[in-house]
């Protein structure tokens, strides 16, 4: 089963009193619920913080140590195209749960969105948002400041 639709956000977020813009949260979250409560029960700001830029870096940390030189071309191409990303960086991906793989039946409609890919799609825009920001800078050091700005 997919995240949250939209409207089924917005609703959840009014029902938990989230004082964020249903659109930010949509764009951060995608629907994921889990994200929604962290977000409840941490705020937005801390959330990015721990939840999203802690648990890039993370990756990127690991990722480092096996791509070498590479990283910044393998994290551009998994931006651009999450499909087309190298192979044991969407391995680490997986590990560190940035992303999912999407297959089997599904009940709903996935969302046309950068962050979802044919194959495989971010947990959570949020990753995206990140690694993205990450790519431009060509930098890790991301403050949360930096990312609500880029993702508004």
């Amino acid at each position: 089963m997919w995240n949250l639709d939209p409207g089924s956000l917005g609703g959840l977020a009014r029902r938990l009193n989230i004082d964020v813009d249903v659109n930010t949260l949509w764009r951060l979250t995608g629907g994921n619920p889990r994200a929604l409560v962290r977000i409840r029960v941490d705020g937005l700001k801390r959330w990015v913080e721990e939840e999203v830029l802690v648990v890039v870096r993370e990756l990127l940390d690991e990722a480092r140590r096996g791509l070498g030189e590479r990283l910044w071309d393998a994290l551009r191409v998994a931006v651009e195209n999450i499909d087309e990303a190298d192979y044991s960086l969407k391995q680490l991906m997986l590990k560190h749960n940035i992303i999912l793989y999407i297959t089997g039946y599904k009940v709903s409609e996935l969302p046309r969105e950068r962050w979802v890919g044919e194959r495989y799609a971010y947990q959570i825009p949020a990753y995206y948002h990140t690694l993205k920001l990450m790519v431009e800078k060509a930098n890790t050091r991301v403050t949360v400041e930096e990312f609500l700005e880029a993702t508004r």
